[in-house]
């Protein structure tokens, strides 16, 4: 099941929006495993504070011919603020080392996926919501363990669930991949000397991880060499985005947005919370949304005037001078480095919720810089930028899916193909393709009976509860990060 078939279900197929587990596992926000130590401070960035035995055994759902364990690794990251945090990668093991496929020498694969969960609560965390339909992109998991390459699934949100946050997603995943290649307690320790080739690859909400953590690699974590990226759906700046989708089926992503910012600084919450109107005050209408996953949130906002929640509209969100110092420094790609490996990326130019037009001026802005820093001697990008002519938002996930990981799989093998620039391999190449079979348009009319919106919301106001979950850990502070 894909992010395509998700979104598909939550806007346009059904009113079910309910996840189950198959473990009495607890969620994030309830289990103790998942916090802070209370020397968080003196753990160097991208070291492990603890490590345990994935409690939800994803990787016996997804075949043990193909992973042969999965582990949860909590690792100390720096937020948006410059603060001390952490997030938590699952990590699979690969089963296969097919040698057809196998990248040469000693050096291993890791491929960091970043899946779009999109949502401000941190019960949506991918660690905890794999095995739901909230989450479920085994394929594009299973794709990269059949190459033999290791996969870490990140929750970039972190614990706070800051969807959106640019900086602190990147730094999450940077930390991440120095969590899993350089530390002594990771579960690949004992290939530390291994030359890891490394790839990442996010789609929409995932594709932000990813391409903040291409900008920042080279000042933030130098010592992680990145082999290629590979992003699509950008939603870039995300401004546009929350402009582009009020009272649209998509219109819930102004909701996630706002509380992933405000989840991120408090300055930002408080504002927002002071712009509300009093009958959204309340009613809770805005609050309720904050504990929301993506498919519940798409299905309670569907079509509404997100804006009209405010007291002074749409002007509240774009002409703030406090909201925009956070939209310009932490929501728009382009301004926090030039990246310095190959990246493919991909687009729908019917995209709906994320316009097209962005995205041509992110390429076209990195491929000016590139030929300034050339000239100087220095390093560009390698740009492979495909706009498909077919489908939307929805349908690009799967539609260049197989290009993705052909990609992927010539960037940890060190080449790139004959679609790439020549000559000293720094350039840009941009090109219309028709790719997949999936023409379908973004969803525009939602049919789900959402007649009883105002309970569910009151019902989100209210704490959630769970099960016990069995305690399994295996802590291993980190020493040698």
């Amino acid at each position: 099941m894909h992010y395509s078939y998700i979104l598909s279900t939550a806007l346009c197929l059904s009113s079910t929006i309910g996840l189950s587990h198959s473990s009495s596992a607890l969620p994030p926000s309830q289990d103790p495993w998942y916090t802070a130590p209370d020397n968080l401070l003196s753990f160097p960035a991208g070291s492990i504070i603890r490590i345990r035995p994935d409690p939800l055994s994803i990787y016996d759902s997804i075949g043990a011919n193909i992973t042969s364990a999965s582990y949860n690794i909590l690792y100390r990251t720096t937020d948006g603020n410059d603060l001390p945090s952490f997030a938590v990668a699952t990590l699979f093991i690969p089963t296969l080392f097919i040698p057809s496929l196998k990248i040469a020498g000693k050096s291993k694969g890791l491929l960091s996926y970043q899946i779009p969960y999109n949502s401000p609560t941190v019960d949506a965390s991918p660690s905890w919501t794999l095995l739901t339909s909230l989450n479920s992109t085994f394929p594009d998991i299973v794709a990269a363990l059949e190459q033999g390459w290791y996969v870490s699934a990140t929750d970039f949100e972190g614990p706070n669930a800051t969807f959106a946050a640019g900086v602190a997603e990147g730094h999450a995943v940077l930390d991440g991949l120095r969590a899993v290649t350089k530390s002594s307690s990771s579960p690949v320790s004992d290939a530390k000397g291994t030359d890891w080739k490394i790839g990442l690859w996010g789609y929409s909400g995932g594709s932000i991880a990813s391409e903040f953590a291409a900008e920042l690699r080279a000042s933030y974590a130098p010592e992680i060499q990145i082999a290629g990226v590979a992003i699509g759906g950008l939603p870039t700046p995300v401004t546009a985005v929350l402009d582009s989708v009020n009272e649209t089926p998509y219109a819930g992503l102004i909701v996630s947005g706002l509380w992933g910012y405000a989840n991120a600084f408090p300055i930002v919450e408080s504002y927002l919370l002071s712009r509300l109107t009093d009958e959204v005050k309340s009613s809770g209408n805005f609050t309720a949304g904050r504990n929301m996953n993506i498919l519940e949130i798409f299905a309670v906002y569907a079509d509404v005037d997100v804006f009209s929640y405010f007291v002074g509209g749409e002007d509240d969100i774009f002409s703030s001078p406090l909201l925009q110092y956070f939209w310009n420094t932490q929501g728009v790609m382009g301004v926090h480095g030039l990246p310095d490996m190959p990246m493919y990326i991909y687009k729908a130019v019917e995209d709906q919720l994320a316009p097209v037009e962005y995205t041509d001026s992110l390429v076209n802005r990195y491929c000016d810089e590139s030929e300034a820093a050339v000239t100087r001697k220095e390093a560009g990008v390698r740009i492979l930028y495909e706009r498909n002519m077919i489908g939307g938002h929805v349908a690009e996930e799967t539609n260049a899916d197989a290009s993705a990981v052909e990609f992927l799989k010539n960037a940890l093998k060190g080449g790139l193909g004959a679609s790439w620039p020549s000559g000293n391999g720094y350039g840009c190449v941009v090109r219309n393709v028709t790719v997949g079979n999936d023409t379908s348009p973004d969803c525009t009319s939602i049919p789900i009976d959402m007649s009883d919106r105002q309970a569910f919301m009151q019902d989100k106001l209210e704490p959630v509860t769970g099960s016990e979950r069995p305690e399994d850990d295996i802590s291993n502070a980190d020493t040698n990060a």
